[in-house]
């Protein structure tokens, strides 16, 4: 299993669970049948921005109502000059939670050491 949430913490694997858990051999094998219900991750850009988007986060009242400007104006000027696409695949990436989830068992830890 790679790449997953349990507890709000990202984990690239099994093995730093084991560790994070602070988890020993000897103790694993004496323990009674146990699991982790995880939640799967993806990789998902951080924001995916376009011309709404920006529209959005500014504030309504910062477009001049005597300048002539509404959003469909602003839109069309933002996207005439910004290259979305090329931003979108320059931004960075994180790790999320999907809401799938997934039960490492006490064997698939046995299988880390």
């Amino acid at each position: 299993m790679e790449n997953f949430f349990y507890n709000e913490m990202f984990f690239e694997d099994i093995e730093q669970l084991i560790e994070a858990e602070q988890l020993q051999l000897e103790e694993l094998l004496k323990m009674e049948e146990f699991f982790y219900e995880v939640q799967k991750a993806s990789l998902e850009p951080i924001a995916v921005i376009d011309a709404d988007w920006i529209i959005e986060n500014i504030p309504q009242c910062d477009f001049p109502d005597d300048s002539g400007y509404t959003q469909g104006n602003f839109a069309a000027i933002l996207t005439k000059h910004i290259d979305f696409d090329r931003l979108n695949n320059d931004l960075p990436k994180v790790w999320r939670p999907l809401n799938e989830v997934h039960t490492i068992t006490k064997e698939d830890l046995l299988n880390f050491f």
